[in-house]
């Protein structure tokens, strides 16, 4: 088996491109996310107190809930799935009692 020295330069180049490619494309990713999330994150903050902010408000005013918009298409006779799991076992209770 012949050595050859040119595949050794080969592979040292292609190592040294690689790492300097993917340390500077590193380096490009983890500042822009710095800055997308020194900037995003208190905007995000900032959108959800005025939300909370908002219903508060609405709440201490009108007296209307934050989930107010749920409670209008809940049917009052609608049972809850819970409900009735809660019916189901208390069934099965009396009849393994009976039995």
């Amino acid at each position: 088996m012949k050595f050859n020295y040119y595949k050794i330069g080969y592979a040292i180049f292609s190592l040294f491109a690689g790492l300097t490619v993917g340390l500077l494309l590193a380096i490009f990713v983890g500042i822009s996310i710095f800055f997308q999330s020194l900037i995003g994150f208190p905007v995000q903050v900032y959108r959800q107190c005025i939300a909370q902010s908002t219903a508060r408000r609405m709440q201490k005013i009108f007296g209307v809930p934050k989930d107010f918009q749920a409670a209008d298409f809940k049917q009052p006779s609608e049972e809850s799935i819970w409900d009735k799991h809660i019916q189901r076992m208390e069934e099965k209770k009396k009849n393994n009692t009976n039995n």
